[in-house]
Formats: C-alpha cells, sequence, structure tokens
C-alpha cells in the first residue's frame, strides 16, 4: 500500500459565481483605477481616475464603495497585502478586478498581487467579489473570515503560495471559488464553521492539496479538475454534512512522464492515512453525495474512504454505500500541448465526456475557459449525463487555427501594389463538424466570410499587414489564427544591392564575409551570389571565403529578386591579416592575461616579430573571481591558463593553436593538501616538453600538480616545500624551466629569496638561499621568472621598483641583483609584475596606475626598451581595474 504523502496543509476557497466574462469598463465614477507602472503617473492621494490612478490596491480598498469596481492594470506586481473591509450589497457587490496583459489567462499574464502572508485578506465583508489575478504569498493566498456572498474567480495561483490558495474559515456564508488556476500550490480549504461554500470550475494541478473540508456544512465541489495532488483530492472531515461531490475529474496519476505526481515535493502524511482520492469521515456522511465523478487512484491505492472504510472502485463504494453510481474509474489523459498549466481533455478520456448531471448544484453555464456544453459526437451520452463534460474543462473538437500567406505564384507575401496574396487557413479539429472561415486582411477592407479554406486578396496600398482568420464550426465553437502570418507591400522601385566585404575575426586567417543584408527593393531577393575576385563563387548559405593569400581583390555580389529583376555590385578589398591573426603568426609571441575587477579574465597577444598587437578577449569566464593567474605555454604551441578556484582547487583552461580557441575551465584532480580547505594564495606554471607544471602557493607551503597533455593525465599533488626543506611559510613564488629542470623562486617569511631546483633527469631536488649568497631587495611584494637558454631570470618588485638577478647554470654563477627601473625609466609604482622570455629577449609587464605597460631587455643588443604604457587607444588593452597578470612567451 502506498501512504499518501500529504503535507498537514489546509486550504480554503471562496468566489460568488459570476459565470459572464468581465465587459470593457468605462471610466465613470462607477469605476475606480489602480496602476502604478511608472507612465501612469499614479497617487495614492489621487482620485483613483484614469487620468490619475492609485498606485495600491490598498488605496482604492480603503475607499471603494457598493456598485464600484477597481480595475487593476497588468504591471509588473503590486506587492502588498490587500485587506478588504468594505462590504457591497446583493444588487452592487464591490468588484475587484485584473486587466490581464492578454486574453489567455495562462500563468504570468494577471496582475501579481502579494506580498508576506497573504494576497487578500477578506474579512467581516458581504458582496465582494476577487478576480483576474495571480496571486503570491507565504502562507495562504486569500483568507475569507466571517463574510458571505464572497467570490474568488478566475485567479491564478503559482508555486510561490505556501499554504491554502483560498481559505474560508469562520462563521463565512455562501463562499464561491470558481474557474482558479492552481498550479503547483496549495489546494482550497473551508473549515471552522464556514457554511454553504461552493467550490466550482477550478483546474488544481501537482497541488499539495486537493478541496478539503473540515466541519464545512454544505460544501459543495463540483466541475473540478484535480490532478496529481500530494493529498487526497476531496477531503470531507469533522462535521462537514451535507456536502455534493459531482461532475469531478480526480486523478492521483497517470502512465505518462509528463503527467506523473506533483512537481512539489510532498512531505509525510502526520495522520498516517491510506491513500484515498476521495475521504469522508464518518461525521461527514450525513446528506452527503458522491456522484458523476472520474476517479482514479494509484494502482496500489483505494478510489474512496468512507466512513473509516476503504473502497478499490467505484462499485464496491455503491455496493456498500449506495454512493457513487454513476462514478467512473478511467485512466483519463490531458492534452500534453496544455500541460501542465491546464489539464484539458483528451478524446480518449470518454468517462469524462457527455456525462455530468446536469443538475448538480453549483454548474456554471460554461466551463473555465468560457465554453458552453457541448455534446461530443463521438463519444454517446452516459445514462444521466447530457452534454456536459466532467471537470473543469469542456472538451471540444475545433481546437485551433493557423493561416499562411503566399503570392499568387508560389513567391513569398512581399511586393510592390498592387500584390495578390494567397491566404491559405488550416484548423485542429478532431469532430466531424463543418468548418466557416472569417478571413480579416488588416488593410480596412470587409471580412470574408467563406468556407473555403483558401482565398486570393489584393492589397493596394503600402504597408505592413497582419491578416487572421477565424474558423467556426457549425456547433458555434471559435478559433482564431495567431498573428503570425504576414504581408509586406513596399513602394515600388528598382533592386538595388547593397555590399559590404568584412573579415571574419573568429574564423581561419584570411576569410572574409560578403554582406549583402542592406540590399533593398520591393521584392524579395531570390537569389544571391558572390564573386570574390580569385575564381571563387559562392551562391548559398553564408556567402564567405577564405583567401589564399593577401592582396587586393574585387568582389561582385549579383542579386535577382522575385520579380525577376537582376542587379550587381562591386567593391574592390584589400584582404590582409587582421591584428589578432597577425599576433598569432609565427615570430616571437607574448601572450597577456590580464584579470580585472569587473570584466574577468581577458587574454592579448604581442607579436614582437611582426610589431603588432591582437585585441584582448575574455576567455572562459570564471567564478569565483581568482586571487591569483599564471600562464604557460607548452611544447605543442598551446596556451594554458591557470587560476585558483576555491576550497583549495586549482584549475586550468587549455588555448588550442589549431582551432585558436579557449577551452572551458577543469579542475587540476585533487584539493592542494595542505589542510581541510586551504586557502590557496598563488599560483604559477612553467613546461617542460608537453608537461604543464603547475605550482600552488597554499598556507605558506608550496605544491605541485603535472599535467602530461601526451598521455592525458595529471599527477597528484606533491609538496615541493617538504621535498628541498624550504623554510615555511613562504609569501610569494616564481617559476621557470631549464632543460628537463624546474627552477622555484621563493620569498620567505624571513625575507630570504631562496632557489629550489626540480631535476626531472635524476628526480632529485635541491636549494639554495639566494639572500645569503647576494643578498635581496627588501621589502618585496610580487616575485616573477623566467628563463633564457641557461639563465634563470629573478625579478623581484619592492617598494615600487623592478629588480633583477640572474642565476647562469650552465656557468654555475649568479650576478648581483640590479635596479632596472633605471635601465627602462620606470615613473610611478608597480602594483602587479609577470616576465616572459622569447628568444634572447625578456619580456617585463607590469601595472602601474591602472595602466598597463610594458619594458623589454634585449640581451643580443644587450639593451632595454623604455618603460611604456601600452593602455593606448587602438591596443584594446583593459584600461582599468587589472587585480592579476600573468604572461607566457613562445
Amino acid at each position: 500500500m502506498r501512504i499518501r504523502r500529504a503535507l498537514g496543509l489546509t486550504a480554503a476557497g471562496a468566489t460568488v459565481v459570476l459565470t459572464v466574462p468581465v465587459p470593457a469598463l468605462a471610466d465613470t465614477a462607477d469605476t475606480l483605477y489602480v496602476n502604478n507602472a511608472a507612465p501612469a503617473h499614479c497617487s495614492d492621494d489621487g482620485p483613483g481616475t484614469q487620468a490619475q490612478p492609485f498606485c495600491t490596491v490598498t488605496a482604492a480598498a480603503n475607499v471603494v464603495e457598493p456598485g464600484q469596481t477597481v480595475q487593476v492594470r497588468y504591471t509588473q506586481g503590486y506587492l502588498e497585502e490587500v485587506h478588504l473591509t468594505r462590504s457591497g450589497t446583493p444588487d452592487k457587490p464591490i468588484t475587484f478586478v485584473g486587466t490581464p496583459a492578454s486574453t489567455t489567462g495562462s500563468i504570468g499574464k494577471l496582475p501579481l498581487v502579494g506580498k508576506g502572508a497573504h494576497a487578500f485578506v477578506v474579512s467581516g465583508v458581504h458582496d465582494v467579489v476577487v478576480r483576474q489575478f495571480a496571486v503570491r504569498s507565504t502562507l495562504d493566498g486569500v483568507t475569507v473570515t466571517d463574510s458571505a456572498r464572497v467570490t474568488v474567480d478566475a485567479n491564478t495561483f503559482g508555486s510561490d503560495v505556501r499554504g491554502a490558495a483560498v481559505r474560508v474559515t469562520g462563521q463565512s456564508d455562501h463562499v464561491t471559488v470558481s474557474r482558479n488556476r492552481l498550479y503547483q500550490s496549495a489546494g482550497v480549504v473551508a473549515e471552522g464553521g464556514a457554511h454553504g461554500t461552493v467550490v466550482t470550475t477550478n483546474d488544481l494541478s501537482r497541488t499539495l492539496s486537493g478541496v478539503r473540508g473540515t466541519d464545512a456544512p454544505g460544501l459543495t465541489v463540483v466541475h473540478n479538475t484535480v490532478a496529481f495532488a500530494c493529498g487526497p483530492s476531496v477531503t470531507l472531515d469533522g462535521a462537514s454534512t451535507g456536502a455534493v461531490v459531482e461532475n469531478n475529474v480526480l486523478t492521483a496519476h497517470n502512465g505518462e512522464s509528463l503527467s506523473t505526481g506533483p512537481a512539489t515535493t510532498c512531505g509525510a502524511d502526520t495522520g498516517g492515512r491510506g491513500e484515498s482520492e476521495v475521504v469522508v469521515a464518518a461525521a461527514a456522511t450525513a446528506g452527503t453525495t458522491v456522484d458523476f465523478n472520474v476517479v482514479h487512484p494509484f494502482a496500489d491505492a483505494s478510489a474512496y474512504t468512507w466512513a473509516g472504510t476503504a473502497y478499490r472502485s467505484p462499485q464496491s463504494l455503491t455496493a456498500a454505500t449506495g454512493q457513487a453510481g454513476h462514478d467512473a474509474d478511467q485512466d483519463v489523459r490531458f492534452n500534453p500541448g496544455n500541460l501542465p498549466e491546464r489539464n484539458t481533455l483528451l478524446e480518449t478520456a470518454t468517462a469524462a465526456i457527455d456525462s455530468a448531471d446536469p443538475a448538480a448544484p453549483g454548474t456554471l453555464p460554461a466551463d473555465l475557459d468560457g465554453r458552453a456544453a457541448l455534446d461530443d459526437p463521438l463519444v454517446a451520452n452516459t445514462p444521466g449525463g447530457t452534454g456536459r463534460d466532467r471537470g473543469a474543462h469542456e472538451l471540444e473538437g475545433l481546437h485551433s487555427a493557423y493561416l499562411q500567406t503566399m503570392g499568387i505564384n508560389g513567391s513569398p507575401d512581399m511586393g510592390p501594389p498592387p500584390l495578390d496574396i494567397r491566404l491559405t487557413a488550416s484548423v485542429t479539429n478532431s469532430w466531424p463538424t463543418k468548418v466557416t472561415y472569417t478571413y480579416e486582411f488588416d488593410d480596412g477592407s470587409a471580412p470574408l466570410v467563406t468556407t473555403d479554406s483558401s482565398v486570393v486578396h489584393t492589397y493596394t496600398a503600402v504597408g505592413a499587414y497582419h491578416p487572421t482568420v477565424t474558423a467556426t464550426d457549425e456547433l458555434g465553437v471559435r478559433v482564431v489564427s495567431p498573428q503570425l502570418a504576414y504581408v509586406y507591400v513596399n513602394r515600388p522601385g528598382p533592386l538595388v544591392p547593397v555590399l559590404n566585404v568584412r573579415p571574419v575575426e573568429s574564423g581561419p586567417a584570411l576569410t572574409y564575409w560578403a554582406d549583402s543584408s542592406y540590399s533593398s527593393g520591393p521584392w524579395r531577393i531570390r537569389d544571391f551570389r558572390a564573386d570574390f575576385g580569385d575564381g571563387t563563387v559562392v551562391s548559398s548559405g553564408v556567402l564567405q571565403h577564405t583567401y589564399a593569400r593577401p592582396g587586393t581583390y574585387t568582389v561582385t555580389l549579383t542579386e535577382t529578386d522575385e520579380g525577376g529583376r537582376t542587379a550587381s555590385v562591386s567593391k574592390v578589398v584589400d584582404v590582409d591579416y587582421t591584428d589578432a591573426q597577425k599576433a598569432l603568426r609565427s615570430g616571437e609571441r607574448v601572450r597577456v592575461l590580464a584579470q580585472t575587477s569587473n570584466d574577468g579574465l581577458s587574454d592579448g597577444q604581442a607579436n614582437y616579430t611582426s610589431g603588432s598587437w591582437g585585441p584582448f578577449a575574455k576567455i572562459a569566464p570564471a567564478d569565483p573571481a581568482p586571487v591569483s593567474v599564471a600562464a604557460a605555454y607548452t611544447a605543442n604551441g598551446n596556451l594554458h591558463a591557470v587560476r585558483t578556484a576555491f576550497d583549495g582547487m586549482v584549475e586550468v583552461a587549455d588555448w588550442d593553436r589549431t582551432g585558436t580557441l579557449w577551452g572551458n575551465w577543469s579542475a587540476v584532480p585533487g584539493k592542494v593538501p595542505a589542510g581541510l580547505n586551504p586557502s590557496v594564495t598563488q599560483v604559477a606554471a612553467a613546461s617542460i616538453g608537453n608537461k604543464l607544471h603547475v605550482v600552488a602557493l597554499a598556507e605558506g607551503r608550496i605544491f605541485e600538480a603535472v599535467g602530461d597533455y601526451d598521455s592525458g593525465r595529471w599527477s597528484g599533488w606533491g609538496e615541493i616545500t617538504a621535498a628541498t626543506w624550504l623554510h615555511a611559510p613562504v609569501g610569494r613564488i616564481a617559476v621557470a624551466a631549464i632543460g628537463n629542470t624546474l627552477h622555484v623562486a621563493a620569498l620567505g617569511a624571513d625575507g630570504h629569496l631562496r632557489v629550489a631546483d626540480g631535476d626531472y633527469t635524476r628526480g632529485t631536488w635541491s636549494n639554495g638561499d639566494l639572500t645569503a649568497y647576494i643578498g635581496s631587495p627588501s621589502g618585496i611584494t610580487e616575485l616573477s621568472a623566467a628563463a633564457i637558454g641557461s639563465k634563470f631570470h629573478v625579478l623581484a618588485l619592492a617598494g615600487g621598483n623592478v629588480h633583477q638577478a640572474t642565476g647562469d647554470y650552465a656557468a654555475g654563477t649568479w650576478t648581483s641583483w640590479a635596479n632596472v627601473s633605471d635601465a627602462i625609466g620606470l615613473g610611478g609604482s608597480v602594483t602587479r609584475l609577470s616576465a616572459a622570455a622569447t628568444g634572447n629577449t625578456l619580456h617585463l609587464y607590469g601595472v602601474g596606475n591602472g595602466h598597463l605597460h610594458n619594458a623589454n631587455g634585449d640581451y643580443t643588443a644587450g639593451r632595454w626598451s623604455a618603460w611604456a604604457d601600452v593602455t593606448a587607444p587602438g591596443r584594446n588593452v583593459p584600461e582599468s581595474g587589472i587585480t592579476g597578470l600573468a604572461v607566457a612567451g613562445s
């Protein structure tokens, strides 16, 4: 036995039954307006007219008089809890009505009302209507207490209603809850002595509970669809005597995955009750009628519990109690095109079609969607039933209409006047009923009413038109096509081809695009081709071509329109590599990664051979923003970016030189092993062959992981500080590789700079105290390193100046520290520092005063270039907020 997982939620419903659509409201003293949109210039101290409406529903509720209507305009929402304390009269009710944004009535298209516990609180009043609102609340959506003749009609309750959708309580009487849509919300509750409550023609889909009455005599539950609720579909507890439960469709599930179970989370049933769709307590059986319903429980559950006894089927309940004589158990399927908000019937739901009790109290003249009863010609009426269907929705055969427009010769719907257009209607009609079509041409001409599904109309004036068709069957069912058909009648004139030739930035080098989108003429262009001037002609798809070499070419565009006219235009184009492509071509290149405070991580490139800069562009976004970034090329020419992630993780993104694209960030396997959730404060990177060595500084200790791009494998994290007996804690690191050896410069907390060397041929580590050997600048805040030949260049930022020392591993010597700032004319302080090498040149990059600077040390010529601001117009370099910097040379 499956146990019903119903939350201990109760929900109440209340509405006065009004069965006709609301007419358009005139701007009279009988109408108060609410509109908080900016153009409305609303005021809660104003008159509430259309010219100056109220800003809040509450302001109107405080002054509304009997017979007046409060019209609430659809906007971004009314975040308020509205208390209704003023009453109407039986012949002059007070009506609150929302103006929908569309006529579909779907969730989200009605004015949203609600903030806090409730959206509407109705207390101690009578003759009040609440209609056409989208309700939001943390508890009950609408509460009706000690009130009479109150109607809650045509509203929507979504998943943000956490308590009951509608709760009727206290000494309330003759409250009606009608034509509402409840989707993933709570259900409807009548309790605490409320009597004569009518719950009719509502659609409850995947709700936490269905309709529940507790000590609510005279409760009427008719023509509702309750599908896939957590709790029972209908519950009568306590002294809820004299109830009527008729003409409902109540189903726990069906076999379609789209419709199984509520999307909301169901809680445990604190009562431990077995699952039933209709539950009537012993105290509620007196005078209660259950009949003409479709009731479908789970396969291992009961359809009914009557006075404490479970009954699996309608037949077993009828045999024992005489109830449910016309009930049926059918696995009802709903129209998947309308799910999940609307549980409309399919033709296969034969037990629900044309089988309702026409005399059931609380039955409305029309269904939830305003449809009158229709006799389905495909289904025989059941004994005692008529043409009315069970549930909230009446099935119709005519479901939809569509309209297609085209020129009479098969040409598109565009051209100069007079323009003959064929309009072809199509309908979805599951019944054998004849259909009449009413064509509206949207050009001021009279509608055309005919039984023909295809007609021709001549448009004589220039303009854009949106024709529609209304299909009406012989039963009176009407459907209107959406405004998806277009007719464009353009001014007469020539075909004017317009050609723009542009390089394709993201494609292969020397790829150009012939853009014809600005061509004009009264007819639609039928054919086009581009001759790119090197013997290549493209006549379909994207007019794009990759040239074999730079040069000057004449590109010709030829177009033919639907009128049969042909025209051409030519343009001379100088084909060359873009700045980005030049920067990526062969030569000495440096890639610059700049982490900014607001734009994320960007990648730029400088080609020192061609003397060109490529534009900076964002690479794969990183969230959260990294504390540190690093970069290195591997021998295969691919670039790898490294960043700190979170909770001790480090991530890598790879740039593939063959595709010139960045991949997504992926984690280096495993956390840096420096604690439970270690803080990684810096990363560095270098390569040996096609192996990327990622070095991480975490909790003052240095760790390394190696990614082998030939085998596609990563090593685990190993600790360099432990292997080399480096003094911890370490504050800053820098790395570079010479041959098969990784060199790590580490700044200790004692101010000493030490160098560790990992020889991967011998499998050994060694280290030395560089400060003890040659001294070091005081107050070092940044370290960077690069290798040229056998020389390991260490650069330190101290006091806003850049200092350099070089270790020649072939000669076994170190130079003394030199102040590079003096050689390059560095002015002002530097806050970020990074270095890379190409050929025999050291490239130094730094951030100062929010700008990116560069100087280059040419060891062949024996000189440094001046410290230059490369944040210049046209360079596309991030202009400010650089918080992280990494460079790599190739």
